[in-house]
């Protein structure tokens, strides 16, 4: 492995593990926490709004993870998405044949 695919690698995980860190300080916080989705919410962003205790999307929004369906782990927020939307959305929402974006 050449030093620039050592750098992403390092990126990545550098990334990962600050997503988490603002992830768990969120679900942390003594106070009531919500996030406004208005469009796109994939990804990392989407891993933030499963953090919080409330979300409240306009009817323009779009939220995806998938990074999931390909075998990349999420910050372990989307291992609760059964919980915030059900068994069969969640379900609907890691599967690789369903088209996003």
């Amino acid at each position: 492995m050449d030093s620039s695919h050592r750098r992403a690698k390092r990126r990545r995980q550098t990334v990962h593990r600050g997503l988490g860190e603002v992830c768990e300080a969120i679900k942390n916080c003594d106070l009531p926490d919500a996030v406004a989705i208005d469009g796109f919410c994939i990804g990392g962003a989407a891993e933030i709004a499963a953090a919080a205790d409330f979300r409240i999307g306009s009817s323009d929004s779009w939220y995806s993870m998938p990074e999931v369906r390909i075998g990349i782990p999420s910050v372990l927020e989307s291992v609760n998405l059964h919980r915030l939307m059900g068994w069969t959305k969640a379900t609907a929402q890691s599967s690789p044949s369903r088209n996003d974006c």
